[in-house]
Formats: structure tokens, C-alpha cells, sequence
């Protein structure tokens, strides 16, 4: 047997490892989320039980704090993509400039560079 086989053979065992206590590790993080799952119906049931008005109020405060949050995430996503289109736009101008005060003519494939030179792939 040569050395690359024991590597490789080693390798897999490594790997099947790694895969055994990346599932292992899933299935504890099920288990603790259902237990706080029981736990907060428990808890739950329990409040509305004591305090109906204040149970409604908590559930209602937590759907619009978790909206708000959505709201959030949904506007910066805006923003970067409209920024994103801007930088877009202005490189586009800055090419149609240069080719016209050049009159270099500039391919499709120069522009894809261009922009992937600028941080940006389309």
C-alpha cells in the first residue's frame, strides 16, 4: 500500500467522523428546542390562564418587534441593492463617456471586466 491510499483512507474516516457528530450535534440542538418548545407551551398556557389581557398584549408586542426587525433587514437589503444598481448605472456612464471622447469601441466582455475589477459580477 502506498502512502496516498493510507491518506486518503484516513481522510474518509476523519470525514465520516465529522459527519456522524456534525449529525449528532443537530439532533441535541432538535432536542433542546423541543424542550423549550414544551417548556414556553407550558409557560404559555399558564399565563393566559393568570393574565389574558397581558398575555395578548406580550404576543401582540413581540409580533410587531419582530416585524419591525424584518422591516429592518428588508430595508438595508433595499438599500444595498439600490446602491448596488447606482454604482451600476455611474460605471456604465463613465464607460459610455470614455468611448465617446475616445471613440474606442468598448465590448461587452471590457464592461464585464470592468465592472469585476470594481467589485461588481453580473
Amino acid at each position: 500500500l502506498d502512502s496516498s491510499y493510507l491518506y486518503r483512507e484516513d481522510n474518509d474516516r476523519v470525514r465520516s467522523t465529522r459527519r456522524r457528530l456534525y449529525w449528532r450535534f443537530l439532533l441535541e440542538i432538535c432536542r433542546i428546542i423541543e424542550k423549550l418548545d414544551s417548556s414556553l407551551d407550558r409557560q404559555k398556557t399558564a399565563l393566559y390562564r393568570q393574565y389574558p389581557i397581558q398575555a395578548t398584549i406580550k404576543f401582540f408586542s413581540i409580533i410587531r418587534l419582530f416585524s419591525d426587525i424584518v422591516f429592518r433587514i428588508l430595508t438595508e437589503a433595499f438599500k444595498s441593492i439600490v446602491e448596488y444598481f447606482a454604482v451600476l448605472c455611474q460605471s456604465f456612464v463613465i464607460l459610455q463617456q470614455f468611448q465617446y471622447k475616445t471613440h474606442i469601441l468598448i465590448s461587452k466582455e471590457d464592461v464585464a471586466k470592468f465592472l469585476a475589477h470594481n467589485g461588481i459580477i453580473i
